[in-house]
Formats: C-alpha cells, sequence, structure tokens
C-alpha cells in the first residue's frame, strides 16, 4: 500500500482551500518520512489510489465528508453567481442590483460557514482516527485531480 501526506491550505481571507499530495517513504524501523518535492504535484502523477472508501465515507469520516460535500456547493453557487454577474455586466453592461449584491454576499456567508464546518469536523476527524483523516484526505485528493482534469474553460 502506498502512502501519501496530505497538505491542506484554508485561508479564510482569501477563501482559498487547497489540497496537495505528497509520496511518503516508510523507513525500516517502521517511521514515516514526507519527500516535498515538485514531481509531487504534478498532474501526470496518477499513482493514489482512485477507489472511493465507502466504508470509511459511511462511517466514522462521514460527518466530515458531508461538510466537505456542502463546502464544495456552496463554493460551485457562490462562483456560480459571480459568474453570471460578471458576464452580465461583461456582455450587456448591465450592473449587478442591490438583490444580486445581496444574494451573492449570502451565498460567499454560506460558503465561508461551511468551511468552518469542514475545518471542525476535519480536525476532529484527525483527533479521533488519523489513518481515517489521511484516507478521506487521500480521496478528495483524487476526485479534485479528476475535476481538474475534466473542467472547461469558456
Amino acid at each position: 500500500m502506498e502512502l501519501y501526506w496530505y497538505r491542506v491550505r484554508v485561508s479564510t481571507t482569501r477563501r482559498v482551500f487547497q489540497i496537495s499530495s505528497e509520496p511518503v517513504q516508510q523507513q525500516t524501523n517502521g517511521e514515516y518520512v514526507t519527500q516535498m518535492s515538485e514531481q509531487a504535484d504534478n498532474p501526470e502523477d496518477d499513482s493514489s489510489p482512485a477507489a472511493r472508501p465507502d466504508e470509511l465515507l459511511a462511517g466514522i469520516a462521514a460527518d466530515a465528508w458531508q461538510a466537505y460535500n456542502a463546502m464544495e456547493t456552496t463554493k460551485r453557487r457562490h462562483f456560480e453567481q459571480l459568474e453570471l454577474l460578471e458576464n452580465r455586466k461583461k456582455n450587456y453592461n448591465i450592473d449587478p442590483n442591490e438583490r444580486d449584491r445581496a444574494l451573492l454576499a449570502g451565498l460567499l456567508r454560506d460558503h465561508d460557514e461551511q468551511v468552518v464546518r469542514f475545518s471542525e469536523a476535519s480536525v476532529s476527524l484527525k483527533q479521533l482516527d488519523s489513518a481515517a483523516h489521511l484516507a478521506l484526505f487521500g480521496y478528495i485528493g483524487v476526485i479534485n485531480k479528476a475535476a481538474e482534469n475534466r473542467r472547461t474553460t469558456h
């Protein structure tokens, strides 16, 4: 079994959530050593396991997994509304009205709350079971990498 160390960056001021992985090597004494390298963030590196950890997602990591999904959903809603308003301005020179700005601000608050919820659930999971925490972030890394490869830009 190949292990990965997952580094998570969450910035509440810049509203950034990023997961990157680095390979972990086991020494002969049983301890693990991470090797930090640019190769770990290489999009062509497809060595992470892609199997969905069903038991984990329905069990001990369920709260963190649900919080992650809520965070992703609220992020998507906010970005879609932002894109809509930007396209209206760019294509039709229509500025957002007060209702549009209020909705956008509300969607951002929703997302901020879910980021906090996910962060708390993640810390709780790590305290309960560090292996489950690692496996959850491994799976999140895999699905995020797959999403990057299928995104289209217009």
